[in-house]
């Protein structure tokens, strides 16, 4: 299990984690994604850190596949970031909305 919250640095850690599920050869072995952001009787979550044992077991039902086209979306969000220039960014932000 791997612990992320909210935070922009948690996001951009999870991008790198599937990019890296999604190279060739690594493969996913039943990929889950537990989302903490609403629980009964607590309108906002912000991070497991702040839930009782019993809580983050009765998130476990809800819990998500990753699929392949999401670990595919993952690696080309992973390789945006990587890029070096705010002009091929906006490029690449332009392609998608047009």
């Amino acid at each position: 299990m791997l612990w992320f919250e909210h935070k922009l640095f948690d996001q951009i850690e999870i991008l790198q984690i599937l990019d890296w599920f999604a190279s060739p050869g690594e493969g996913h072995p039943g990929l889950h994604l537990i989302s903490s952001g609403t629980l009964e009787g607590m309108p906002m979550v912000r991070g497991l850190g702040k839930l009782s044992l019993q809580q983050i077991i009765a998130l476990w039902p809800d819990r998500m596949p990753i699929s392949a086209p999401a670990l595919a979306r993952a690696r080309r969000g992973w390789g945006h970031l990587g890029l070096r220039t705010r002009a091929r960014l906006n490029g690449i932000w332009l392609r998608q909305i047009l």
